[in-house]
């Protein structure tokens, strides 16, 4: 899987370029799985504050860096937001809890979904289906 360079993705959106925020966008490309804060803040507490780590997340989720999952729980999970990376659903695992990426839904089955509901301006889709994962099943 290709994947996106900090630096570009940074000036892409206009965000100044500093060294943490590198840092902490490289280590979300370099995850390649859905992750917290906390998971986030585990690898970077030596180098970055909590308090630091929640401003460049949050920034990163107002710039589409990055997407926020739907979960049924309170912690909240994120996910990089690129073309490396396009939308897709994911399922939540009922026994383990653990929340699993599934492959993109073809465009042609989004596009249906948009013609479905014309009357309405549908900007962004979120699904996820809950189950038992195939470790668990």
């Amino acid at each position: 899987m290709e994947s996106c360079d900090p630096v570009k993705v940074l000036t892409d959106n206009k965000i100044k370029k500093t060294n943490q925020r590198i840092s902490v966008l490289q280590l979300i490309i370099d995850l390649k799985s859905p992750f917290t804060v906390a998971g986030l803040h585990s690898r970077l507490k030596e180098t970055m504050d909590l308090a630091t780590l929640y401003r460049i997340v949050s920034l990163f989720k107002e710039n589409d860096i990055i997407r926020e999952i739907l979960t049924e729980s309170e912690e909240r999970l994120y996910e990089r937001s690129c073309i490396h990376n396009p939308v897709h659903p994911h399922l939540a695992c009922r026994i383990c809890g653990q929340i699993i990426c599934l492959t993109e839904i073809p465009q042609n089955v989004l596009d249906s979904v948009k013609t479905l509901y014309h009357e309405h301006i549908i900007e962004d889709a979120s699904i996820q289906f809950s189950g038992i994962c195939s470790n668990c099943k």
